[in-house]
């Protein structure tokens, strides 16, 4: 029989973070584009005329307003919160039907302009998939579930994770344990059992370990948040390829 150890522990569990971890931000200046076109045809049928530097700034006034809640309040404003948010900016008149259609269309825009995998993370989730379970762990923003699955699906590797743990499901993000209990709940296994796979310190990391479990912070990519200190981390790793050899794989 298989199985997995880390640093002469076992692993009966995996749970992998999304973005930055499994996804790059490759194409963000197209998705960006593309959102704008959105929100210019939302006023134009109301005869409503929007520079495209008025609306980006909008939109960066949105992504400020998102951040601030992911980081004081630890939770996620979903897309229809990102189309609200973004035409109160720009003072348009909204009603709940077209605000449904102008959020789908913000959300789905990441399935026109995909972004690439982080290279190598295929190959390892495949390979983690035959020794143990995994689950996905994923703070989610104008891009919901849905969406998500479809990249995961598209790359290939959604029939490996068996559990997807989404902060709009959920209710609050990470750093906050019910995340990871929640993935746990669902893997079951105890918590010093199972490893997770993140970029983000604050996040990935210290959200991890307050729950007990292992964790491996992933430094392939330049950080989405700068953290000065040292990591809290069981191991840091700068490549999926270094995952696979510290996990034996």
């Amino acid at each position: 029989m298989k199985t997995l150890t880390f640093q002469n522990r076992p692993v009966h569990a995996v749970c992998i973070d999304f973005w930055n971890t499994i996804s790059t931000a490759s194409r963000g200046s197209e998705r960006l584009g593309l959102r704008i076109q959105y929100v210019q045809k939302y006023a134009a049928g109301r005869g409503i005329e929007l520079s495209e530097e008025v609306v980006r700034e909008a939109l960066h006034a949105y992504s400020r307003s998102w951040h601030d809640h992911w980081r004081t309040h630890h939770i996620t404003p979903d897309a229809v919160y990102a189309a609200r948010t973004i035409l109160e900016n720009l003072y348009i008149e909204q009603d709940a039907e077209s605000l449904q259609v102008l959020a789908r269309e913000l959300d789905e825009v990441m399935l026109q302009a995909m972004p690439e995998p982080v290279e190598g993370v295929i190959d390892t989730i495949r390979k983690l998939a035959n020794v143990v379970p995994i689950a996905l762990i994923c703070d989610t923003g104008i891009s919901g579930p849905s969406t998500i699955d479809k990249m995961l699906d598209r790359w290939g590797v959604l029939q490996f994770i068996q559990h997807r743990i989404y902060s709009s499901d959920v209710g609050v993000s990470k750093p906050d344990s019910l995340m990871f209990d929640r993935a746990i709940e669902r893997l079951g296994v105890a918590h010093d059992a199972a490893l997770h796979i993140g970029d983000n310190e604050r996040t990935d990391i210290i959200g991890a370990k307050n729950a007990g479990l292992m964790a491996i912070r992933l430094e392939a990519l330049p950080a989405f948040e700068k953290y000065v200190g040292e990591s809290q981390a069981d191991k840091c790793v700068k490549s999926w390829e270094e995952v696979q050899i510290a996990l034996g794989v």
